[in-house]
């Protein structure tokens, strides 16, 4: 049995996968719902999207960048994951750190963007020196001081669309 990106290699799964992203992200928005996008950000269009959703649906934007601080442990981490992932549906994902620096080379710097147009909730975490629960902590923190998630005793004030990711690519396990 073939996998669909490789037995439809004319069908450009990226922005098929980005669709249908977006609209579950605007349906959730428009039931006044908060929304989690886990998107790469690589080209400012899909941030831009992204705030544009935000903005129609009056929600506030957060957006939670995920960045390696331990290169050698980063590169550990996706080289497991593309031997855990050969022959599955993750295929057109970089899976050698050969892989993501062509991507990144790609890409040409165009993630250097966020820095310019993050959001006023905007905090960057360091996905190989934090654990899970230490960015969540984190998150959950700028979300509060946000006014965009309560305490624990409180409501909500408002829904957000939330972004996650790091430019061009996921650093692994200890992403949120």
């Amino acid at each position: 049995m073939q996998h669909l990106a490789t037995a439809h290699p004319s069908i450009d799964w990226n922005s098929l996968s980005y669709d249908v992203m977006w609209r579950y992200a605007e349906a959730q928005l428009a039931c006044k719902l908060s929304a989690i996008v886990d998107c790469p950000f690589a080209r400012r269009q899909l941030f831009d999207t992204a705030a544009a959703l935000a903005n129609k649906h009056g929600a506030s934007i957060a957006l939670v960048e995920l960045e390696p601080g331990d290169m050698e442990l980063w590169r550990q981490r996706l080289e497991l994951r593309g031997q855990q992932h050969a022959g599955t549906e993750h295929v057109h994902k970089p899976s050698t750190w050969e892989d993501l620096q062509a991507v990144l080379a790609r890409n040409g710097g165009c993630e250097a963007w966020s820095a310019a147009a993050a959001p006023e909730m905007h905090c960057r975490l360091d996905s190989t020196a934090l654990d899970t629960q230490q960015q969540v902590q984190e998150v959950l923190h700028m979300l509060q001081a946000g006014s965009v998630l309560a305490d624990r005793a409180g409501a909500a004030q408002q829904p957000a669309a939330a972004a996650a990711g790091l430019p061009g690519t996921n650093p692994g396990e200890n992403s949120i």
